[in-house]
This record gives structure tokens, C-alpha cells and sequence, in this order.
């Protein structure tokens, strides 16, 4: 569910941070605290970002010139 943070793996922590401009660096619960903050500060609850995979994570839908290619233009 949207706001709960601690559930959030590093990367994903560390994505949604930089996302707002916050700092990156620090531990684990430190980043969940930056977070929470920002949600008690601003009134807005973060969603969990969408990480690609490094190797083009699999679920991801194609990019969109991929799937205009059998379209004539």
C-alpha cells in the first residue's frame, strides 16, 4: 500500500528520493524516515516506483516504437 516505506527495497528507497530531490546516502531506515517525513511534511503519499531490471526486466511492456511497428504509417 501507498506510504509504507519500510516494505520498499533500497533501490526503490533510494529511486523515490532522488525523484522528490532528497538526499540518497544513508541507511536503510534512514531513507524510510526521509520519506515518512516528506509524506508528514507535504500531505502527499508516495507510490512505490517501477525499477527496470538490468536486463530489461522481462514484465516491462515493449517501447512504444516496438509496438508501432506493424502499424503503416
Amino acid at each position: 500500500p501507498p506510504g509504507h516505506y519500510g516494505a520498499w527495497a533500497a533501490q526503490e528507497l533510494q529511486a523515490k528520493l532522488a525523484e522528490i530531490g532528497a538526499p540518497i546516502q544513508g541507511s536503510r531506515e534512514e531513507l524510510v524516515e526521509r520519506l515518512q517525513t516528506y509524506t508528514r511534511q507535504t500531505g502527499i503519499v508516495l507510490n512505490r516506483p517501477v525499477l527496470r531490471g538490468e536486463d530489461g526486466d522481462k514484465a516491462a511492456p515493449p517501447p512504444m516504437s516496438a509496438q508501432l511497428s506493424g502499424i503503416p504509417m
